[in-house]
């Protein structure tokens, strides 16, 4: 792929997903699918269940304090915010390697606003034409997205900072 091509990463907590974005004879926008990311993180915890800390996997099991102690629950939200830091890690990654494999510059990250948060805490080193910002486009097709006026000018921003 040409280094100067133009992509955009869509994400939240369930999904990844890498675009190629060209300009057709006619100016308009394509955007091709190149890859995608599930969050197998999801579920991994029973649902409306506390998970528990310490070992215990009920009252009066052998934990970390004394064995007739009642265990310590994790609430669901913070099992949430667990799975969307795992999974936010991966993305992290996944997109370093398409940086590498697939020569990524100049691309552009949709994230959702708590996503977005946690991608600015693990997206070191990625390439200097990289820009992160808020978006929820995750569930737009290729198409919606081409039309999307925040993907419009983001990629209006790598097409001035290219000089095409």
């Amino acid at each position: 792929m040409n280094p100067l091509s133009q992509w955009i990463v869509t994400t939240d907590a369930r999904a990844a997903h890498l675009y190629s974005c060209k300009r057709t004879p006619s100016g308009e926008l394509h955007l091709d699918l190149v890859r995608s990311l599930e969050n197998g993180h999801e579920g991994e915890h029973e649902r409306h269940r506390p998970s528990f800390l310490g070992g215990g996997e009920r009252r009066g099991s052998a934990g970390h304090s004394s064995g007739h102690a009642a265990p310590r629950t994790v609430s669901v939200g913070h099992e949430v915010d667990e799975e969307q830091r795992r999974f936010v890690r991966e993305v992290s990654g996944w997109l370093h390697h398409a940086e590498r494999e697939l020569n990524v510059k100049n691309v552009t990250v949709f994230a959702a606003p708590k996503a977005l948060g946690l991608l600015r805490e693990h997206m070191g080193g990625l390439s200097s034409n990289a820009q992160l910002r808020e978006g929820e486009l995750t569930q737009l097709t290729p198409p919606e997205l081409s039309r999307h006026p925040a993907v419009r000018k983001a990629l209006e921003w790598t097409v001035d900072r290219n000089g095409r």
